[in-house]
């Protein structure tokens, strides 16, 4: 999905102030279907301008505008986020032309390693760690099984 989103004071935020780090959300007008949405709910997502690439969670909020002719839209994201889109610019309030597609399996530890809540990098760079120790455990089982 190709579009041009824009935020604005009110939109640094999630208009229901649930929206956690980590997460974005846009229209669900974005995506045809109820079925489709559920879906892709909760998956990590990539994010990409012009000037950087940044990996979040998507959620969608009803609250959003979102015009699928003209391909613009608003976007609820962290603050830090945007600034990193917009490549650091002085003036944050321009509208970004941002590409979304769904991360890959390949991609995942940069979704662990660039989540802003360092929990969360926390838990998955130890849960990649237990993944690494536990195939080592399996092949040391496995050569002294072989002797």
């Amino acid at each position: 999905m190709n579009c041009t989103f824009s935020i604005n004071e009110t939109s640094r935020r999630s208009p229901d102030r649930t929206l956690p780090l980590g997460f974005f959300a846009i229209s669900h007008l974005w995506i045809k279907g109820k079925k489709n949405r559920r879906l892709i709910t909760g998956k990590w997502f990539c994010i990409e301008s012009d000037n950087s690439k940044i990996f979040r969670v998507l959620r969608f909020s009803p609250k959003l505008e979102a015009n699928k002719d003209d391909s613009k839209g608003q976007i609820s994201i962290d603050y830090d986020a945007w600034n990193q889109l917009a490549g650091f610019s002085e003036d944050s309030s321009q509208p970004l032309s941002l590409r979304f597609r769904r991360a890959s399996k390949m991609e995942f530890i940069r979704c662990i390693s660039s989540h802003p809540d360092p929990s969360y990098r926390i838990a998955g760079w130890l849960g990649v760690i237990s993944v690494i120790l536990g195939f080592i455990g399996f092949a040391l089982g496995v050569v002294s099984i072989c002797k």
